[in-house]
């Protein structure tokens, strides 16, 4: 019984300690660049990587607000104008970069949205082909 006991508080303490590297990851790398070409990837898990990303840092803007930035400039705007003036080339680059990636994860946000079940799992192509051929058969009118 005392081992059952130990290797539970083990287990709750380990998952307790990958949960707090994952965010620190999270933190630091972009990672959710790779999670939305997993198709294993948890949706949510993956919000939670590319919010913790950006928390410190100045998310790039999409051309809407490009578009509306040259008509009004926010305090945002100016700190994203401060920041790339600052850039070497090679950091430059980089955020071109992660502003492309923020664009596809926007774009796979609403892709993959309504096939996200409870727990964050993102139905399969199989699954997805499978139900909508149910709902063609369906649709069909019954022969009778």
């Amino acid at each position: 019984m005392k081992y059952i006991l130990f290797f539970t508080i083990f287990l709750l303490c380990a998952k307790q300690l990958s949960a707090q590297n994952n965010e620190a990851n999270y933190r630091t790398q972009p990672l959710w660049v790779a999670m939305i070409d997993d198709p294993g990837t948890n949706y949510y898990e993956a919000l939670k990587a590319y919010k913790l990303y950006w928390e410190n840092r100045i998310e790039p803007d999409d051309e809407e607000e490009a578009m509306d930035r040259d008509r009004i400039k926010g305090p945002k705007d100016k700190a994203r104008e401060a920041m790339l003036a600052k850039m070497m080339p090679a950091e430059k680059a980089n955020y071109d970069r992660l502003k492309y990636q923020c664009k596809r994860f926007e774009g796979w946000k609403k892709e993959v949205r309504p096939f996200v079940q409870e727990d964050g799992r993102i139905l399969t192509i199989a699954e997805r082909i499978a139900i909508r051929e149910k709902q063609i058969e369906e649709s069909k009118p019954q022969n009778r």
